[in-house]
């Protein structure tokens, strides 16, 4: 037999291979012609249906830790996609360079201290929406002409 062709040895009615050649009909009359070559022995089904026991036996065990993981990733998973939502959802205060900056703008243009243009920033981030114009202007106006005891 040479490398490139197979030729029929009259018994099996196998057809000529030819790499160069290749054809699909020619393959399933090979696999077909196979079929009638194989014989199983005595022993190849008890061996069979036991591996197959074994094999099923192995699956079940690792069947509840593959079960878990799965349910612990799966968990994770939703947790972690949850408290990103929520971040993204929730709204964040004023961070320290905010607070800072406005109330360095409010000292500026109200001519107070930073402390107490400190303590309206605060007092506004604290209570969004309040009207502290009032006392804040009495506040104001009592911290310039040093009537305040601070």
């Amino acid at each position: 037999m040479s490398d490139s062709h197979y030729e029929r040895d009259g018994s099996g009615g196998l057809p000529a291979w030819d790499d160069d050649g290749f054809d699909h009909y020619d393959l399933e009359q090979w696999i077909k012609a196979a079929g009638s070559y194989v014989r199983a022995g005595d022993q190849l089904r008890p061996q069979v249906i036991d591996e197959v026991k074994q094999r099923a036996a192995r699956r079940s065990a690792w069947k509840p830790v593959v079960q878990f993981t799965s349910w612990g990733l799966s968990a994770a998973l939703v947790w972690s996609l949850l408290v990103y939502a929520i971040v993204l959802l929730v709204p964040r205060g004023l961070t320290a360079s905010d607070i800072f900056s406005r109330a360095e703008k409010r000292a500026v243009a109200a001519g107070v201290s930073l402390d107490w243009a400190l303590s309206e920033v605060f007092s506004e981030a604290r209570f969004p929406g309040k009207s502290h114009g009032g006392a804040n202007q009495w506040k104001t106006a009592n911290h310039r002409q040093g009537l305040t005891d601070e």
